[in-house]
């Protein structure tokens, strides 16, 4: 009997732990709602800032799009709790079940030494318990019998103490957990009423923009031209970077006797540049963002347009709509390659780190210089706000020498 109750003891004792594994799992989820919740309130505030304008635009149905995105990722984080919270509830439940099996045993193999202890309680009966024994070795065994017997009974007591200890505990834990999960599903059944919304909102806003067909395509026609002279003007600035970098890697190697070697990107190190490059490689998935705070409205790659019917288009990088009057900052450590004019009058901005390249477009001032060394967080530029659309956003790129990567793949998920 003892042993059974210990062992659902230590049972109880790893469900313990197992909760604050589940704590820490729920800890990580809880962040990450909490860091939804301020994305989906800062998309608002730029959202308020695009509906200045009074006539609708791409530029409002992107912002509406990424907060529909970011809200659906919050409906998901809470779906993942509540899934977390069942498996919990559940285990929580079988060990209050066990727990109070076990007191009840425990209670009532107590009850019986009670009674017993008291039916022997007399000092007669005792002293008539160790005297009939047959000889001086019997009368000691049973001397230990009754002293262990004694202990025996304690620890009951305790073991009986500890258990209710236990089993509160265990009630508490449920309770809070059950209304937890009451207060998730709250929450997502107002998200859920919430993106019905946007979605209604947002066919709205394309059925609006689809009365402007013409004025549209003029608009991204006009666009596709001004792409395809910053892509020009970056890959031409990456030649020319790759081909002075090969050329001091030779002057480096003829000094020191040794072949210089090409990477696949076209570019040829040194051994302080490799290392550059190695550390900016090792942190995929954890560079900075390129601003401080701000909504990645622009995704790379190829995508639909948001209204024109079978048109796509091509994104180099990523756009991140902010705040007026933001600055650009440093993903990482590395040197102003290159500083060039882009349509519109404004400017970008290259910085090297090794065979890598991060690239920030649409700045209206640039406070760098050509081959200023700059570290991390260090401020580029400030990014410009068109005054036509009240957006204000920076066009974000990374390349590795001649080929082209996906920011969103490099930089932090969260700001």
């Amino acid at each position: 009997m003892m042993s059974r109750v210990l062992s659902n003891i230590m049972l109880a004792l790893l469900v313990l732990f197992s909760a604050q594994a589940f704590s820490q799992s729920k800890d990580e989820l809880e962040k990450k709602k909490k860091q939804l919740e301020k994305d989906i309130q800062y998309t608002q505030s730029l959202m308020q800032e695009a509906a200045k304008n009074k006539e609708s635009s791409i530029e409002q149905l992107n912002l509406l799009t990424t907060k529909i995105s970011i809200r659906q990722e919050l409906i998901d984080n809470i779906v993942a709790q509540v899934r977390l919270l069942n498996k919990q509830i559940s285990e929580t439940g079988k060990i209050v079940q066990r727990l109070e099996d076990d007191l009840k045993k425990l209670k009532s193999e107590y009850a019986k030494m009670i009674y017993y202890a008291y039916k022997n309680k007399g000092y007669y009966d005792r002293l008539m318990f160790l005297f009939s024994a047959e000889d001086f070795n019997q009368a000691y065994k049973r001397l230990k019998y009754m002293q262990q017997y004694t202990k025996y009974r304690q620890k009951q007591a305790e073991l009986i103490q500890q258990t209710q200890k236990a089993l509160s505990a265990q009630i508490e834990d449920y309770e809070k957990q059950k209304k937890q999960k009451s207060a998730l599903l709250t929450k997502s059944e107002e998200e859920k009423l919430q993106i019905t919304t946007e979605i209604d909102q947002k066919n709205r806003l394309v059925e609006s923009l689809q009365d402007k067909e013409k004025e549209l395509r003029r608009e991204l026609k006009k666009k596709q031209k001004e792409a395809e002279k910053i892509n020009k003007a970056i890959e031409d600035a990456i030649r020319r970077e790759i081909e002075l970098a090969r050329k001091k890697a030779e002057e480096k190697a003829k000094e020191k006797g040794t072949k210089v070697e090409v990477k696949a990107s076209g570019f040829a190190l040194t051994p302080a540049e490799a290392a550059v490059s190695g550390n900016f490689e090792n942190n995929k998935g954890r560079l900075i963002w390129p601003v401080e705070r701000g909504s990645i409205t622009g995704s790379f790659g190829t995508q639909k347009h948001p209204v024109l019917a079978g048109v796509t288009t091509n994104n180099t990088g990523v756009d991140i709509s902010t705040d007026r009057d933001m600055t650009a900052r440093a993903v990482f450590d590395g040197s102003v390659s290159a500083i060039f004019s882009v349509p519109g009058g404004n400017k970008a901005v290259m910085v090297r780190h090794g065979e890598y390249i991060s690239v920030y477009v649409n700045l209206a001032h640039v406070n760098v210089k050509m081959n200023d060394e700059i570290k991390l967080k260090d401020e580029i530029g400030t990014v410009a706000t068109d005054h036509s659309t009240g957006q204000t956003a920076l066009h974000f790129e990374l390349w590795k020498g001649k080929i082209l990567l996906n920011p969103a793949d490099w930089i932090l998920k969260s700001k």
